[in-house]
């Protein structure tokens, strides 16, 4: 930083997969040249504050291991000599003092006193864990919120929001949306506009990924999927452009062309078959008005009112 350069930290799991070799000095230093270059977030750099307060979890963490290694361990020993004890630390606690007092009467002292040392460990490790809990908490009230601490001066001008939608037809059905967006700028109505665009952007993915194969590529790199994801992306946009202007042209008693039904009519006419153009499009006119019958007719069936059109 003192000579000029910006520091950027990142994920080890992002070099990861630029090691295409075996590990060595050479090829880590590659890895981590060509992972930087990609457009991905950095890790943002961890004041003290929050070390010291990693640092604890990682000790918590690593009690946590001890007891359970001591636990299993304990009960590795008593199943050899035909003690089997319930799944669960409640049932443990309540079985064990019983299953000591029975394994003593066939064993010598040496072993059983072992072992309640051993148990008596466990109990050790459950208050120093406790410990380690309790300042922990009494940390947190003294400290700002944890995931205050790991956002930039910039990313603090975005808030935390949580939007429920209740469904019209089901009163107990609700759909719940976690938002992350600008303090200043963020209205009730905004965030109902976006989260009401979700439908529409999913099936538009969904119609990408079937009809222009925005799913289909098997690269390794990302220069790859990037010249896959380009040509696919525009390809839907011509497809949702020609369908936007034949909407106009729809008429009465059948449905507007869709995506899938325009690339369909382009496969017929670029791709010359044995029949002719006005046989193609005299197929596409039939099958459109079947549709709008079939549909006119389910939402009759339910007692809906049907709509003039269903965009596909």
């Amino acid at each position: 930083m003192k000579m000029g350069h910006e520091v950027k930290l990142m994920p080890a799991e992002f070099a990861k997969a630029f090691n295409i070799r075996n590990k060595s000095d050479a090829a880590d230093a590659r890895a981590i040249w060509l992972a930087v270059q990609q457009p991905s977030k950095s890790v943002a750099v961890k004041s003290e504050v929050q070390q010291a307060m990693m640092g604890l979890h990682r000790m918590r963490e690593q009690l946590v291991k001890f007891r359970t290694m001591q636990i299993n361990g304990l009960r590795g020993l008593l199943t050899e000599y035909g003690e089997v004890m319930s799944r669960g630390r409640a049932k443990l606690d309540r079985e064990i003092p019983a299953v000591l007092e029975r394994v003593a009467e066939r064993l010598p002292a040496v072993p059983i006193d072992t072992l309640r040392d051993q148990w008596n460990e466990v109990a050790k490790l459950d208050k120093q864990i406790a410990e380690i809990e309790r300042r922990i908490r009494k940390w947190k009230k003294a400290l700002t919120p944890l995931w205050r601490l790991q956002l930039s001066a910039g990313e603090r001008r975005f808030g935390h929001y949580l939007l429920v939608r209740r469904s019209r037809d089901e009163s107990r059905e609700h759909a719940y949306y976690v938002v992350y967006a600008p303090r200043s700028k963020v209205t009730r109505q905004t965030l109902v506009n976006v989260a009401g665009r979700r439908w529409e952007i999913e099936v538009g993915f969904e119609v990408a990924k079937g009809e222009c194969g925005l799913d289909q590529y098997e690269v390794r790199r990302l220069q790859g999927w990037y010249q896959h994801i380009t040509l696919a992306l525009p390809a839907h946009a011509v497809l949702a452009a020609l369908r936007a202007q034949a909407k106009k042209k729809t008429t009465e008693g059948s449905l507007p062309f869709s995506v899938q039904e325009i690339r369909r009519l382009l496969c017929r006419l670029i791709w010359r078959t044995l029949h002719s153009i006005e046989h193609v499009m005299s197929w596409s006119i039939w099958r459109r008005r079947h549709q709008y019958r079939a549909q006119q007719c389910h939402y009759r069936r339910r007692g809906g009112v049907p709509p003039a059109y269903l965009p596909l």
